[in-house]
């Protein structure tokens, strides 16, 4: 956070070591907006059997009451899966109680393949890439935290992903959707952004493809990771802004901005629905 903190527009993290830490330290300064999961993830098992965990004694009502500006749901999906109907009928629940607390709902769905330790081919990626992106989209998510839809180690096409790029924008339809890193290198990270961005993504949520050299450093111990993170990270960081600046679609050219009366406070509802 220290090292890169100032450049971020929002940070994502779980609500213990980094938001209660962060805002008590005073390393998150309130210039940020500041999101948090409610899920914990078991990364044991394949991801056809990581069920939808919620953090033990954190919900949305709190996040709301701490002042925080989103929440984010990871949930592993692949549109025939068995699992199906059940993480959807949570997602629906999740919307219901986000639009309740009227806070945005983060949902970031990753595509599974059915058998384990396959990879799907870049056909059968795209076509369950867009049509996952259209079901969280019509679900009532308000920002949609999409993968790549195409594979850098199976396909590298440039007129493939641009293809793949504007059919997952248009199935997100009028839901603003940002481009998540998946760990991937810094270098493909960026060819990747520049390419969301420029097919209609408003902008990338990044964390390993900046951190994962100072995390695998293993010269210069605690001061070394960090001078990796002021140098290197940080530089990436920086460019990536400027891609997003550059080419990223602002969220208000597919929601729309609001046009309101000057009494809009009197029908505006209440957290209870008392207006």
């Amino acid at each position: 956070m220290a090292a890169l903190g100032d450049l971020c527009s929002g940070v994502l993290g779980d609500p213990a070591a980094v938001l209660g830490y962060g805002i008590s330290s005073g390393l998150l300064r309130g210039t940020q907006g500041l999101i948090t999961p409610v899920e914990v993830t078991n990364y044991a098992i394949h991801p056809s059997e990581r069920d939808i965990q919620f953090i033990p004694g954190w919900n949305v009502e709190k996040a709301k009451r701490a002042g925080l500006s989103g929440v984010k749901l990871l949930l592993y999906f692949n549109p025939e899966s068995p699992s199906v109907t059940e993480r959807m009928r949570l997602v629906g629940l999740l919307t219901s109680v986000c639009a309740r607390y009227d806070i945005p709902l983060f949902l970031e769905p990753v595509l599974f393949p059915l058998q384990p330790g396959t990879k799907m081919d870049t056909k059968t990626r795209v076509r369950y890439s867009v049509q996952m992106a259209r079901i969280m989209a019509e679900a009532g998510a308000d920002i949609l935290k999409l993968e790549f839809p195409v594979d850098p180690s199976v396909d590298r096409d440039p007129e493939i992903c641009e293809d793949a790029l504007g059919r997952l924008n248009d199935a997100c339809g009028t839901v603003p959707w940002v481009l998540l890193s998946g760990g991937v290198e810094a270098s493909m990270f960026s060819l990747q952004a520049t390419a969301a961005c420029k097919a209609g993504s408003s902008g990338v949520m990044v964390g390993r493809a900046l951190w994962n050299p100072a995390i695998k450093a293993s010269a210069g111990g605690t001061d070394g990771r960090i001078s990796i993170l002021q140098s290197r990270s940080r530089h990436e960081l920086i460019s990536l802004t400027e891609i997003v600046h550059t080419h990223g679609t602002p969220f208000w050219q597919k929601t729309g901005r609001p046009t309101l009366d000057l009494n809009w406070y009197e029908v505006y509802p209440g957290i209870n629905g008392s207006k």
